[in-house]
């Protein structure tokens, strides 16, 4: 079954989620090109 509130609440993890691993990504990056 289709529910509005629960495909909401997987969009706004999936959000959640791609922006932690975003910034984990930009943090990394930002260490590793330290000399």
């Amino acid at each position: 079954m289709k529910d509005p509130y629960k495909c909401l609440l997987v969009a706004r993890v999936a959000a959640l989620l791609l922006l932690w691993v975003l910034a984990f990504i930009l943090t990394a990056a930002s260490v590793w090109q330290l000399p």
